[in-house]
């Protein structure tokens, strides 16, 4: 077949323009949909990761407060595990500590009795004091030189030196010792 067209020129031409605008406007409204479509998408993409920022914010706030928490009872366990080892410490201290007062009392002469003792611990000594009586001053005087002699004691000290002057024991005295903690050990 063939396609005879009895319109004027001037007609042919209007009928073309007219068939090119609609050809440009349903360009245009498939570009306009497209656009629509992806702003959609994408508007679609932005609420999905929003939602999961969200969620991964409180996840991250609920971690942050568990990590805080641990920190606190990090913190006490290691006051736990400081006190557990000063306590063995001091165990091993005071196993030797019944030695170490078996040393004082072989060092004191046989006419001094003891009558109180008094021991105070630190990190680095142990501070003991001890009641003496003696018959006489010179005998407690005896005691310090001898308490002097022990290894590991860096000071002997006096305090409330009484004699009375009657009894088997006139003379008593508050003597203080102090003792390195690494000579116990």
């Amino acid at each position: 077949m063939y396609g005879v067209s009895l319109l004027p020129p001037e007609y042919k031409t209007q009928l073309q323009e007219g068939k090119r605008s609609r050809l440009v406007v349903l360009i245009a409204v498939i570009v306009a949909a497209v656009m629509l479509v992806l702003f959609m998408l994408t508007m679609v993409f932005k609420w999905s990761f929003l939602s999961n920022i969200s969620a991964l914010e409180a996840e991250q706030e609920q971690l942050q407060t568990q990590i805080n928490e641990l920190k606190d009872e990090e913190i006490i366990v290691n006051e736990i595990m400081n006190t557990t080892l000063n306590i063995s410490e001091l165990l091993v201290s005071a196993s030797k500590l019944s030695t170490n007062i078996i040393r004082i009392g072989d060092a004191l002469p046989e006419r001094v009795a003891v009558t109180e003792i008094t021991l105070e611990y630190d990190l680095e000594t142990i501070t003991g004091t001890l009641q003496l009586q003696a018959p006489d001053e010179l005998t407690l005087q005896q005691c310090e030189a001898q308490l002097r002699l022990l290894s590991g004691v860096t000071s002997v000290t006096w305090s409330e030196m009484t004699t009375t002057g009657t009894g088997l024991m006139p003379a008593s005295c508050k003597m203080t010792l102090k003792v390195q903690r690494v000579a116990l050990i």
